[in-house]
């Protein structure tokens, strides 16, 4: 029943972004008379749609991230070509302008939240269940999640590789075997995105038992502190030794 929620949320948020995104999509190509080329007004109805797929998504109980996160990739890849010269110069000038602010920005809300991270997996919660109390976590269920997050990134890199490239031709396909392992590993670190959506969704309070709740959260809380200490931690040697082998 929770892997069905989580499964839903996914995908609705990730629908909710999309929609979004080619709602306004339509209105660059079909209501130019509107936005009159103007440059000012372009970005800012992308960074306004942005906002409300989020607090849309938010307000419907799914995951605002995920859809922000899509109704951006979504507008990214249809809206460009729709935009005028003049809003594709404001927003490379925006982005040229704020650069350093926009990672200032991050890397602080970044720092922060890592910092949350240290002070929860501290903190052990537990649930009263048939008059006993018992630690909310499951070893098992932690040890199963991190092969399955193993077997997935192998198959999302090296099975959609084997997948794709007959498709572009051996001789065009230019991704060679050590460029995929850093693919692969790199993928496997686990940061700020998993912490915060465990953290916002309220789905598995309100269809899970409260133990099941943080069972889940227990296990996020893990992998995202293990993958980001020690995988980190070993992710830029094990990059440069691959790089090496490359050159």
């Amino acid at each position: 029943m929770v892997l069905a929620v989580f499964i839903v949320i996914i995908i609705v948020s990730v629908l909710i972004g999309c929609v979004f995104a080619l709602l306004l999509t339509i209105v660059f190509k079909y209501g130019r008379f509107i936005l009159k080329d103007n440059g000012v007004t372009e970005v800012g109805l992308i960074f306004l749609t942005g906002y409300i797929s989020y607090l849309a998504s938010e307000l419907l109980g799914f995951s605002g991230v995920i859809t922000m996160l899509f109704c951006g990739i979504t507008l990214s890849h249809f809206n460009t070509y729709n935009m005028s010269p003049q809003g594709v110069q404001a927003s490379k000038y925006l982005i040229a302008r704020f650069r350093i602010t926009f990672e200032t920005i991050s890397l602080i809300a970044e720092g922060f939240l890592f910092l949350v991270l240290g002070i929860v997996s501290w903190q052990v919660e537990a649930a009263a269940e048939e008059g006993s109390t018992i630690i909310a976590s499951s070893v098992i269920f932690i040890c199963m999640s991190f092969v399955i997050m193993l077997v997935a990134r192998a198959i999302n890199i090296f099975v959609v590789t084997w997948m794709f490239r007959p498709c572009k031709g051996r001789e065009q396909w230019r991704v060679n075997t050590y460029e995929l392992q850093i693919l692969y590993a790199s993928g496997l670190v686990k940061g700020a995105v998993p912490f915060a959506l465990i953290t916002s969704t309220t789905a598995l309070s309100s269809t899970a038992s409260k133990t099941t709740s943080l069972i889940i959260r227990c296990t996020v809380i893990v992998l995202v502190f293990f993958t980001s200490v020690i995988i980190n931690a070993i992710l830029p040697v094990f990059i440069r030794n691959r790089l090496r082998k490359i050159k």
